[in-house]
């Protein structure tokens, strides 16, 4: 039993609607072959949360390219666990609570990782947005988590997490580029402020706006939570 696409389509700021149909088509293709093939969907979401946790770890050593590609292919994975068991009908409340601390763990781990380096390059203020972006995409999910348990239904708000993955992936990958221009090797250490400002600035972009709109969707869905119930 294969559940028609629409059913399953995530909202995303970031992609129009055709585009994003477009992708999950061919995405769809490969949940089919995985469910012919009877793959375990919590091993896919095992390998996902393994491929964000390396993820984090080159990020922090300033591998942008492999890590944005590492964490675009966890999000992948973090999508098609969910189809392969819808598709083999294999749901149940342990897979679906192994996904969610998969999920968690790995905005933990990366955001965690990201606030380290940027604490190691002397930008304190993005560490600290790296932790608020964490509070933000944690609350945000925690009060998902509570408004389901309540039988509230789930509550829209700004940036999902796919939203988050996105940003975090373009600036991964725009700073990866950005980078290759300059030559942190070659810089005496008196510049390495302005170097940091120059080459970093597309991920310090993505931090940035995590921080401000995590915080936003966790405010949305509070606030929802409390109207609901008055």
């Amino acid at each position: 039993v294969i559940m028609n696409i629409t059913q399953v389509m995530p909202r995303c700021v970031f992609i129009p609607r055709t585009v994003l149909s477009i992708a999950l088509k061919l995405l769809q293709l490969v949940i089919l072959k995985l469910a012919k093939w009877n793959v375990d969907p919590n091993y896919i979401t095992i390998i996902g949360l393994i491929t964000n946790l390396l993820a984090s770890y080159f990020a922090y050593v300033q591998q942008f390219l492999i890590s944005g590609l590492l964490l675009a292919f966890g999000g992948l994975c973090d999508y098609i666990d969910g189809g392969v068991a819808r598709a083999t009908l294999r749901n149940s409340s342990r897979g679906a609570a192994l996904d969610s601390i998969a999920d968690r763990l790995s905005e933990m781990v990366f955001l965690t990782a990201l606030g380290f380096f940027f604490e190691q390059y002397g930008s304190r203020i993005l560490a600290i947005l790296s932790f608020v972006a964490l509070i933000g995409s944690i609350l945000t999910s925690y009060a998902r988590a509570i408004s389901r348990a309540e039988s509230m239904g789930v509550f829209s708000c700004l940036f999902y997490r796919q939203d988050r993955v996105i940003i975090l992936v373009v600036g991964l990958l725009l700073t990866s580029v950005n980078s290759l221009l300059f030559n942190s090797n070659s810089q005496s250490q008196g510049d390495i402020g302005q170097l940091f400002a120059i080459a970093y600035w597309p991920l310090s972009i993505s931090v940035i706006v995590l921080a401000i709109f995590t915080c936003i969707s966790a405010g949305q869905r509070i606030l929802s939570i409390w109207k609901s119930d008055s």
